[in-house]
């Protein structure tokens, strides 16, 4: 029973992780040396080949590495006869509060650092930037198995096998390594669009995403995958009208 419910979930998040993945296919591909002739329909679709890797690695380690890291996911583990509603109603109010805090916390340090914006990213935010779509999909649902579900289980597991007992420290610490490599793993987009940006750019790329990961870590330790997911989702929400 447990291996069917384990198989459910990874080919429900698989599903939901591509339907992320395809909306890439919504961003502009990226600029090629003039010495590499490809059309760029077809570059789009070779862009998808890493994330689609990343996505199955992630999934196989969050679903054999869940129980022994001690990850609980209340919805996509909901028993037969437990009421969907009943458990979503449950998630509203922390849904509300940490989509808030996450959009407070970023809206302030870009309010702190985007006087230093350089010329450069300043035309990328006043540019159409990533898709609307893209965020919602992408950014709210294949990020957070990639970084929640996939790495923070890793970690977890990793950190209860050096020190048994199941404590906040290892959730902490986790969650902290897991907000580093989520926030400098948008640098290359960044270099990808301005080549030389400011220590302020830098500061709000970086402390901006750590802060959303450090939340969105949260909502997934307490609250499960799910909530992690529309925290994010709220989150791209909120900001994409404000920043």
């Amino acid at each position: 029973m447990r291996t069917s419910s384990n198989l459910r979930i990874a080919f429900s998040l698989f599903g939901f992780g591509s339907l992320g993945i395809a909306s890439l296919l919504l961003v502009a591909p990226p600029a090629l040396p003039p010495s590499i002739e490809l059309d760029p329909s077809t570059l789009r679709w070779i862009t998808l080949i890493n994330p689609m890797i990343l996505l199955l690695v992630s999934i196989i380690i969050g679903t054999l590495l869940k129980d022994a890291a001690g990850v609980n996911l209340p919805i996509l583990e909901r028993k037969k006869g437990e009421s969907l509603g009943l458990t979503l109603q449950g998630l509203i109010y922390p849904l509300l509060v940490l989509t808030a805090v996450t959009s407070l916390g970023v809206m302030i340090i870009y309010l702190g650092t985007s006087w230093g914006f350089d010329s450069g990213y300043k035309e990328v935010i006043e540019g159409s930037g990533l898709p609307f779509l893209t965020r919602l999909l992408y950014g709210g649902i294949t990020e957070e198995i990639l970084m929640r579900y996939g790495l923070m289980t890793l970690l977890l597991w990793i950190l209860k096998e050096i020190n048994r007992p199941n404590s906040t420290i290892q959730f902490w610490i986790a969650n902290i390594l897991t907000a580093i490599l989520f926030a400098t793993g948008h640098l290359p987009a960044l270099f990808n669009e301005v080549h030389s940006p400011s220590l302020w750019t830098l500061t709000y790329i970086l402390g901006g995403n750590f802060w959303a990961g450090i939340c969105f870590g949260y909502a997934f330790w307490r609250y499960g995958l799910v909530l992690a997911i529309l925290t994010h989702m709220g989150f791209h929400l909120i900001t994409y009208f404000l920043i």
